[in-house]
């Protein structure tokens, strides 16, 4: 089976809190996580810590980049923020560590090449 494993990331959020107040930051999370729960369903996912989602979706980045782009889409048209993806697309299972620092490293390549962007990594099995 192959899983895409992913990060979201909102893109400046700690400049949106410092520009707008940390209450206005608290109701842009909750109103990105209703889109990305509205959006990811019936996917898993769960917030990581602050401004971070984290998520796990059945089958190939091909077969769901339509979903994930409406997704970034979507929340930039209502709510006027970007996000950053980083993802992995593979056929392994990998513990959750591992996990997230690719997840991490892939998501810093999405924002150091401009944010509102995805950075995907994938793994095959080769055996």
């Amino acid at each position: 089976m192959t899983f895409i494993y992913g990060i979201i990331d909102i893109d400046n959020f700690s400049f949106y809190n410092l520009n707008n107040s940390f209450e206005s930051g608290n109701r842009l999370l909750n109103n990105a996580e209703d889109l990305i729960t509205e959006q990811l369903q019936p996917h898993k996912w769960r917030r990581l810590d602050g401004d971070e989602f984290l998520f796990v979706i059945l089958g190939t980045f091909e077969c769901n980049k339509l979903m994930l782009t409406e997704l970034m889409c979507n929340i930039q048209k209502k709510l006027t923020i970007t996000l950053s993806l980083g993802l992995l697309e593979s056929e392994i299972t990998y513990d959750f560590e591992e996990i997230i620092h690719r997840l991490k490293h892939n998501l810093l390549i999405a924002k150091n090449n401009g944010k509102n962007k995805i950075c995907i990594d994938y793994e095959v099995r080769t055996d």
